[in-house]
């Protein structure tokens, strides 16, 4: 399928882990020729950000959260030299998962903003927030659940879930990116692609 934007656009896909995110973004640059991406660490410097935010070695939250600023300013100063070379990009994940994860894991709402806004070189036009009621299922299927900052599992998803709608309605602040909620419940992953086509 193929699929032309009038303008160059950085698009972004969120929700909680098992949702179907990765796949459907891969999807959606695929149709639109756009460069793939994610956060945290999808370019070189960014990668050993990452590296040290998953070994750990007994960080507090607020240095891995400076780690993961750090991060994305790298990222989205990249993202905004492929948008000033024509390219559009979809991103696995964006700032909002950082507000959303922040607040998750007991930072202050006004300082994730801030370092927000601090870190952040350019925003999303659009976030897809995609939701499931197979996510869960989906998660447990691989036999464990994912590992960063802390011990997740059922009742930190849903905690997260929370969070990212906390953080949809505060984002207004510091930007003008527009959140378009999708439930893929009950649809192919084809369906979902044609219909965040038609919203673009």
């Amino acid at each position: 399928m193929g699929h032309h934007l009038k303008t160059v656009k950085y698009i972004a896909l969120e929700g909680v882990d098992g949702v179907g995110k990765s796949t459907l973004a891969a999807m959606l640059a695929e149709a639109l020729s756009a460069t793939l991406t994610r956060e945290p660490g999808s370019i070189h410097i960014a990668l050993k950000v990452r590296d040290l935010i998953l070994a750990r070695d007994n960080l507090d939250r607020l240095t891995v959260e400076l780690l993961l600023h750090a991060d994305r300013n790298e990222h989205t100063k990249w993202v905004d030299e492929e948008l000033d070379g024509g390219r559009s990009v979809v991103s696995d994940r964006s700032f909002l998962s950082g507000i959303a994860y922040g607040m998750a894991n007991g930072l202050e709402v006004r300082q994730l903003f801030d370092l927000t806004s601090a870190s952040v070189k350019v925003y999303p036009d659009i976030i897809f927030m995609v939701s499931s009621d197979k996510a869960e299922q989906n998660v447990l299927d691989r036999g464990k659940w994912r590992r960063t900052r802390e011990e997740r599992g059922p009742e930190f998803t849903h905690k997260l879930t929370t969070c990212f709608d906390a953080a949809i309605g505060g984002i207004e602040l510091i930007c003008s990116t527009k959140v378009v909620k999708i439930d893929i419940s009950n649809e192919t992953p084809q369906a979902t692609l044609s219909r965040m086509l038609t919203l673009l």
